[in-house]
């Protein structure tokens, strides 16, 4: 799982953290800005390391597929229906 110039596979989000420091997150195929899930899993952080002020992230972690998170999903997909739609209207308003 890696991106180059944002485009390829990676994990974006966080929901539904739990005690044992678990949480889900989602698998997206990204191109610039994340596009089609490809699944959702619940992470278990191992470590982390960051180097150079935060411009190097390492993470090891353990994870396991679980059912699709819906509500993560429309949370992205919504997102970017409130960016057209205010683009939309900014649109609307420029031309009077």
């Amino acid at each position: 799982m890696s991106t180059i110039n944002g485009i390829g596979t990676a994990y974006l989000g966080r929901a539904n953290s739990a005690r044992d420091g678990s949480f889900i997150t989602t698998k997206w195929i990204t191109v610039v800005l994340p596009l089609i899930p490809l699944g959702s899993y619940r992470i278990w952080p191992q470590t982390h390391n960051s180097y150079l002020m935060g411009m190097y992230s390492s993470s090891q972690f353990s994870a396991k597929r679980v059912p699709l998170h819906w509500p993560h999903i429309f949370k992205f997909y919504g997102m970017y229906f409130a960016f057209y739609i205010f683009i939309e209207i900014a649109d609307k308003i420029s031309r009077g």
